[in-house]
Order: C-alpha cells, then sequence, then structure tokens
C-alpha cells in the first residue's frame, strides 16, 4: 500500500495525534502534487490567472505561492528600442 493510502486510512485513527499526523502528510502530498502541476501549467504557457481559476484562487495568490525567477512561463522580452528616441528637428531646416 502507498504511503498516500496509508495516510487516507489513518484518517479515521481513533487516537487523534495519529489522525493529525496522516492530515499533515497528506497535506505535503497536496503542496507538492500542487507545485508540480502549477510548473507544467507554466511550461504550457498557461497564465497566473488560468491556474488560479483552475485551483479556486486569485492570479495574485497563486503568483506569490509559485511564482519565481525559476517560472518556466512566458517571459516579456525588453524591447532595446523603447522608448522610441525623440529627434528634434531645428525649425530653420524643416524645408531643407
Amino acid at each position: 500500500m502507498s504511503d498516500l493510502a496509508q495516510s487516507v486510512q489513518r484518517l479515521d485513527d481513533e487516537d487523534p495525534l495519529v489522525a493529525l499526523a496522516a492530515v499533515a502528510a497528506l497535506r505535503r502530498h497536496v503542496e507538492q502534487a500542487e507545485r508540480e502541476r502549477v510548473l507544467a501549467a507554466r511550461r504550457r504557457a498557461l497564465s497566473w490567472a488560468e491556474i488560479g481559476r483552475a485551483l479556486g484562487t486569485s492570479k495574485q495568490s497563486v503568483h506569490r505561492k509559485h511564482g519565481g525567477p525559476d517560472d518556466p512561463g512566458p517571459r516579456l522580452v525588453q524591447d532595446p528600442d523603447w522608448p522610441p528616441k525623440v529627434v528634434r528637428v531645428d525649425r530653420d531646416r524643416r524645408g531643407q
């Protein structure tokens, strides 16, 4: 039997400390599963809003929890020509 299945079984244990330990083990399993699934979603270029909706939370909340420098999602690329350069035209030379 897997650790996950054993933890589920121990939820109904008469000893509250055994049941609480099972809750903690399940929480760790769920957190790890969430991290892995969010990473997979970002690799597929899903937005934080889409991921947040699937998890029943806000995009800000899921980004705060799972975002970071290792996020494989789409990146904004800095345009080297932005902002556009302003060229000043001398009034006396415009017609030449």
